[in-house]
C-alpha cells in the first residue's frame, strides 16, 4: 500500500502513529474492508504495508481498527536462499549463471540485508542482470555506512530501510548514461502505469535515444515498476523511492 495508496510517513499521527490514505483510494480501501467484515465466507482479506494505516468511514470511525495487524518478521538464512531461487524459477535473469560468483555477491548481500527483503530485492536485480561492478559499487558503499563510514542524514533514521535502499539506487543511477538518465527523469513524472510501447515510440521526441535498449538497462537495476492486472499488461513506471534520486526535469522540457 506504501508505494502509491499511502500517505507520507511524515504525516503520520503524533497519537497512534499512523498514516492516512491518499484520498483517491479512500473509498475503495474502505468498500474493501467493509464487504470482508460483512461477508459470512471462509475467505481472508491480506493487504501489506509497512506502516499502520486508518481508513475514516463517513462517521469517522476508523475501518482499519477491524484489521488483525501482523508483524512480519525478516527472513531467515534458508528464506533469503528460497527468494533468490525463485527469482532464477521465473526467468528474469539474463545470460548464463556463474555459481561462484552468484555464491559469492549473495554471501554479501545476504550480510548487509540481515533478513531485510525490500533491500535484498533490490540489490538482487543487477546479479540477476549481470551488472557486476555496479552491484559492487552499492555493495561497497552499504558495507561502508554499516561501518560508520558513512553517516545518515537525521532524517533518514525515520526509514532506515529506505535510506539502505536509496543507497544502492543512487550507486545504479550513477551508473546510467544520459540518454538512459533522461528515460528515467521522464518516467518520473508519472505516478501511474504508462504503456511501454509508448515511450519506445516517443523516445525520439523525448531526447531518448534508443528507449527500448534505455527502458531495458533501467530494468536491469529494478528502477521500474512493471504493473499488474487486467488491461495493465505491459505498463510501466518509474520505481517509487526511484522517483527521489531523479533530477527534476527543467521548465523547457515538461510538457
Amino acid at each position: 500500500l506504501e508505494q502509491h495508496a499511502l500517505e507520507e510517513l511524515k504525516t503520520a499521527s503524533a497519537t497512534d502513529g499512523k498514516v492516512g490514505v491518499k484520498r483517491v483510494y479512500q473509498n475503495a480501501l474502505r468498500g474493501v474492508i467493509e464487504a470482508f467484515a460483512r461477508a459470512d465466507t471462509a475467505s481472508r482479506l491480506i493487504l501489506t504495508s509497512r506502516h499502520s494505516f486508518r481508513v475514516p468511514d463517513w462517521r469517522g470511525q476508523d475501518v482499519a481498527e477491524e484489521l488483525l495487524e501482523i508483524e512480519v518478521p525478516d527472513m531467515n538464512p534458508v528464506e533469503q536462499e528460497k527468494h533468490w531461487l525463485a527469482l532464477l524459477q521465473s526467468g528474469a535473469m539474463t545470460g548464463a549463471r556463474d555459481e561462484a560468483r552468484d555464491r559469492a555477491f549473495l554471501e554479501q548481500i545476504w550480510a548487509i540485508c540481515q533478513g531485510n527483503p525490500g533491500l535484498q530485492d533490490v540489490l538482487y536485480q543487477p546479479l540477476l542482470k549481470g551488472e557486476y561492478a555496479v552491484l559492487q559499487t552499492a555493495l561497497s558503499q552499504l558495507q561502508a555506512y554499516h561501518a560508520g563510514q558513512v553517516a545518515a542524514p537525521a532524517t533518514a533514521m525515520e526509514d532506515v530501510d529506505k535510506y539502505l535502499q536509496r543507497i544502492a539506487l543512487e550507486a545504479y543511477h550513477a551508473a546510467l548514461t544520459d540518454t538512459e538518465q533522461q528515460c528515467l527523469r521522464v518516467l518520473s513524472l508519472f505516478d501511474f502505469a504508462v504503456p511501454e510501447p509508448l515511450i519506445i515510440q516517443a523516445g525520439s521526441k523525448l531526447g531518448i535515444e534508443d528507449a527500448q535498449t534505455a527502458l531495458q538497462r533501467l530494468d536491469n537495476f529494478g528502477l521500474l515498476t512493471h504493473w499488474q492486472g487486467e488491461g495493465l499488461e505491459g505498463h510501466i513506471s518509474c520505481y517509487g523511492l526511484a522517483r527521489k534520486i531523479v533530477a527534476p526535469l527543467s521548465k523547457e522540457d515538461l510538457p
